[in-house]
């Protein structure tokens, strides 16, 4: 691992930042009409790591061409650190049933009804979007082993998320779970000990193959279904296959003619000259009712954005298959 390079570090903010740009995106966004209520998702557990989560409920068939974080100042694009998501008071309504996007508070607008706020989706439909959410991680992961570089923030965003994955799935022991759990206290800690990176860069290597292992189990054990009109493409240069087991084939430009002085670019422009194809066990046909409502779901709401909210993040897993 030492020959990994790190990007992505994160550095101190206050809590009083966040509070700050909290409540100057929500008074922004409640100037024009089409929004009817802001809500933040999940909360603010390690500050300088901890991003921004917000959702925006707009009128039914009203069209907002705006882009939220074009008023951002640097700071502000720091803790917003991608898109907000966006819907209709109607999708909001329905959203329950099909996400879970943790505790929603209320920061301007009118409130939805509790009933919204509080439905909760069929086991079924938990354990496919915990399984979406698994492979989601997992391909991040490989794409970081084979390039060779962490994007320290976001594996340390994303790995808290697979804590409501386990949960999803009833799991609440295990390998993988500890592993989480040392990777939180790593995250907690972060700013208060020395060179946290090479604990992170060890913890990484024993973490993955045990991810690995654990998305394959669950895999053979439950069904993971695509839906029958994907077209099994996670990215422009990462596709899906249909397979008995879990795995990837990369072409491509080996990660050693790209020097690690790129930073933040590297990623992209690695994209660019590599193509992955990941191996999943999973279903298009034959779909549990539950399922296929959650698909037609998935499916009206990207729709919806692209016509009336085309800025917007869509209340899904945001597995695109």
């Amino acid at each position: 691992m030492s020959g990994f390079h790190l990007m992505d570090i994160p550095h101190i903010v206050p809590m009083r930042n966040y509070e700050d740009e909290l409540s100057r995106m929500s008074e922004w966004l409640l100037q024009f009409p089409q929004v009817k209520s802001v809500y933040q998702v999940g909360s603010v557990g390690a500050p300088g790591i901890s991003d921004l989560d917000v959702v925006v409920v707009c009128g039914n068939n009203e069209h907002l061409a705006i882009q939220p974080r074009n008023s951002l100042t640097q700071d502000g694009r720091y803790l917003f650190i991608h898109n907000l998501y966006g819907c209709s008071q109607e999708q909001f309504n329905e959203a329950g049933r099909f996400s879970f996007f943790g505790t929603f508070k209320l920061l301007s607008g009118k409130r939805s009804d509790d009933e919204a706020l509080t439905a909760s989706p069929a086991q079924i439909v938990k354990e496919q979007v915990a399984l979406e959410f698994l492979l989601k991680m997992y391909v991040n992961l490989i794409l970081q082993a084979e390039y060779k570089t962490l994007k320290v923030r976001s594996l340390l965003l994303h790995v808290k998320g697979l804590l409501f994955d386990l949960e999803f799935l009833g799991i609440q022991s295990g390998e993988l779970y500890t592993l989480i759990h040392e990777c939180m206290e790593l995250r907690k800690n972060w700013f208060n000990q020395n060179r946290p990176s090479d604990a992170l860069k060890d913890w990484f290597t024993r973490f993955l193959p045990v991810m690995k292992s654990f998305l394959e189990q669950q895999l053979q054990q439950r069904t993971f279904y695509v839906s029958p009109e994907s077209l099994l493409r996670l990215s422009k240069n990462i596709s899906l296959r249909k397979s008995n087991k879990l795995g990837y084939k990369r072409l491509g430009i080996p990660t050693l003619f790209f020097p690690s002085l790129l930073d933040k670019k590297t990623h992209r422009i690695l994209n660019r000259f590599n193509r992955f194809q990941v191996q999943v066990p999973f279903e298009q046909s034959q779909l549990p009712k539950d399922i296929a409502d959650y698909f037609s779901f998935v499916e009206r709401c990207r729709k919806y954005n692209h016509d009336f909210l085309p800025a917007f993040y869509t209340l899904s897993s945001s597995l695109h298959v």
